[in-house]
């Protein structure tokens, strides 16, 4: 596998009204092109 790009994989709409923050990412190679993202995501609250 070869890394061709980075970025985010989850972004907060509403940074001004609720603290969220991705983590644990995982990616699975699906075959054919394909890849699978999941994380976890939770608030400072």
């Amino acid at each position: 596998m070869r890394i061709l790009a980075t970025g985010l994989v989850s972004a907060n709409p509403k940074p001004h009204l609720c603290t969220r923050h991705a983590f644990h990412p995982t990616l699975v190679d699906l075959g054919g092109g394909e890849l699978l993202c999941g994380y976890d995501v939770g608030d400072s609250a």
